[in-house]
């Protein structure tokens, strides 16, 4: 109660400035409406351009919260790439080491049993060289004179 009145609504005193830029339909030539109906429609304008207002703020920090997550995802991506490329290098290089080691002593393993095998390894090079030359060419060897007296007859 207010001063012995009853007071039917605090709109007025809780919206003047709605009161005062809103046209009233009496004035405007129209019938004359409830005031609480004006603003129940004032607020419910209001409520509906908050609405609008709050859902693009949202959306675009939503937006920009999804850029952020997609920035970040991609440059861990990215680091996670050059760190497999990495690795992926180091193993080449490994796997390449590796193999060249293997290829020596794959071919160790064979010399020397084709030394340890062949009772005159010159005599054998030679005789391998001779059937590999064209027939009826004549074919040079030339060799260490110390060398010559171990060969005797190549066949």
């Amino acid at each position: 109660m207010l001063r012995g009145h009853r007071v039917r609504s605090a709109a007025p005193l809780a919206f003047p400035v709605v009161e005062a830029v809103r046209p009233r339909a009496a004035d405007i030539g129209g019938p004359a409406l409830d005031p609480a109906v004006e603003l129940e429609a004032a607020r419910r304008e209001a409520a509906a351009a908050g609405h609008v207002e709050g859902y693009a703020a949202g959306r675009a920090e939503g937006l920009e919260e999804a850029r952020r997550r997609v920035v970040a995802l991609l440059c861990q991506i990215d680091a996670e790439r050059s760190e497999l490329v990495e690795r992926e290098e180091r193993a080449f290089a490994e796997l390449a080491a590796a193999a060249t080691e293997v290829s020596f002593a794959v071919v160790e393993v064979l010399l020397g049993r084709e030394l340890e095998l062949a009772t005159s390894p010159g005599r054998d090079a030679l005789a391998r060289a001779l059937r590999a030359a064209p027939d009826g060419g004549a074919a040079v060897a030339r060799l260490n004179p110390a060398d010559l007296d171990l060969l005797g007859d190549v066949e």
